[in-house]
């Protein structure tokens, strides 16, 4: 069954990029043509150069106005070269990691809010995204299952991006497709996304 996991990537004004992740709970078609609105809104929101927080919370009013009961998580961030940060507002979602060129790792971990349709206000953080760093979203299908406590999953993915930083670009597919298998042991209860 399809389920309400995705990624996107989006050019944005002045050499900026945004990132975002999100899972809508569910699976079949139902939880897909929710992700698909949510999906179009975010994107959308983004296109009128929005900070990550207006940009939650106008999709999370939105979600709210969709029929049933949606839960909904998001994570969305921008990265500007122009200064080296990346701009992030977490609607109820894993924490990103943050990568350092030199293999180190940083659970943006601070809960900057509830699930959308459930929050109506998010804040939004900046950190240093120097040269080098990188930055990693996934869905919790691939730290969390019910054999294994989210916490576990988490670590696990933390030690793992240590390679995933330290591989040349040419690898950095298979590098990602490996993590992906190691932690998951190749079995997923849950849709697994991962945006590096």
């Amino acid at each position: 069954e399809v389920g309400g996991d995705w990624i996107d990537v989006m050019e944005l004004p002045a050499g900026r990029t945004a990132f975002v992740v999100g899972d809508v709970m569910g699976r079949g078609v139902g939880a897909a043509a929710v992700m698909g609105q949510v999906r179009t809104a975010i994107r959308s929101y983004a296109m009128l150069d929005l900070p990550p927080a207006d940009v939650l919370r106008n999709a999370s009013e939105l979600a709210g106005t969709m029929p049933g009961q949606q839960f909904v998580t998001c994570v969305y961030a921008v990265y500007d070269p122009a200064d080296g940060t990346l701009t992030y507002a977490n609607a109820g979602h894993p924490a990103p990691a943050l990568v350092g060129a030199d293999g180190a790792v940083a659970l943006l971990d601070e809960r900057l809010g509830l699930p959308l349709t459930v929050g109506r206000e998010f804040r939004q953080r900046t950190v240093h995204f120097p040269p080098g760093a990188g930055v990693v979203l996934y869905t919790d299908g691939l730290v969390e299952r019910r054999s294994k406590p989210l916490a576990r999953g988490v670590a696990e993915l933390s030690t793992a991006l240590r390679d995933v930083a330290l591989s040349t670009v040419e690898e950095l597919e298979a590098v990602c497709d490996r993590v992906v298998r190691e932690i998951t042991e190749g079995r997923y209860d849950d849709d697994v996304a991962m945006l590096y």
